[in-house]
């Protein structure tokens, strides 16, 4: 079931829309009323209502305030702005903190009872991606290690994301795939891909290519010897077997080879450059 606060500063108005709201046929179990922004802030903060039904024009403040502190505090709250003034710019800030719906006044039960299914549809999907998430993090307890499940307010696809880079960074020469990591975190492939690019700005094998070259880089700078053949250990350090693919990725992170980079330290550093 569902809650419901519908805020309008025209009693008349205000009522009309409680009585045209079909509470069966829409899983409501209440209905809050609210004659000011302050007034639905503070039953708003008080009932956590699920769908929060609002004017735009109030004599203090606005609809739109009223949606930005919802929006502060729950992004997920179903919010339908009702008001006479069709004007565009209402909308757009409406759609910037993610109000579901645009209704204006007079408004027939037809497009309100439609408004409020379409929040309750959207909510249920909420509550089924939040049992998902539930199930992903209760899967994946087993793989993290206790400093990660203390962490359990975060997003479980964040947790999945974070793990995986501390294993990189603890040892980037694993061999690591978007398959293997899919199964041991019991998602799909492309939603890890998703989420990994989401959240680091890089696809899962680009992220690994940043950072086993940052690390080549590291051990090739503390070298003093700049032959191929010390080039070819630190590729296999950092999870290369093929050098010459170890040396075009190189080009591409650092813009320039794995012998220009050592010789460019160097000459930095005022050393001799020992070469083949």
């Amino acid at each position: 079931m569902y809650t419901i606060l519908v805020a309008d500063d025209e009693r008349w108005i205000r009522k009309g829309i409680v009585k045209m709201i079909d509470c069966e046929k829409n899983q409501i179990s209440e209905i809050f009323e609210a004659v000011t922004v302050q007034e639905a802030m503070e039953i708003y903060d008080q009932k956590k209502p699920d769908i929060v039904l609002t004017d735009i024009c109030f004599p203090t403040k606005s609809g739109c305030d009223l949606i930005e502190y919802i929006y502060s505090d729950n992004p997920n709250v179903c919010v339908v702005l009702i008001s006479a003034y069709s004007d565009f710019s209402y909308a757009q800030h409406a759609l910037r903190f993610h109000a579901s719906n645009y209704l204006l006044k007079p408004v027939s039960k037809e497009k309100l009872n439609q408004a409020i299914k379409e929040c309750r549809e959207e909510l249920r999907a909420l509550e089924e991606r939040a049992m998902h998430k539930k199930q992903v993090l209760g899967s994946t307890t087993e793989v993290l290690p206790n400093s990660w499940r203390e962490k359990a307010d975060l997003n479980p696809s964040e947790i999945i994301v974070n793990k995986v880079i501390e294993e990189l960074d603890r040892d980037c020469a694993q061999k690591i795939s978007l398959p293997q990591l899919a199964e041991t975190y019991h998602i799909s492939e492309a939603y890890l891909s998703h989420v990994f690019k989401k959240q680091t700005g890089k696809s899962l094998m680009n992220y690994i290519a940043q950072i086993r070259i940052e690390k080549a880089s590291q051990l090739i700078a503390m070298s003093s010897n700049g032959s191929s053949g010390k080039f070819y250990v630190v590729a296999q350090q950092v999870g290369y077997e093929d050098y010459s693919y170890f040396v075009r990725v190189f080009k591409k992170v650092m813009g320039m080879s794995p012998r220009e980079f050592h010789k460019k330290i160097m000459q930095e550093r005022g050393e001799y450059v020992e070469e083949d």
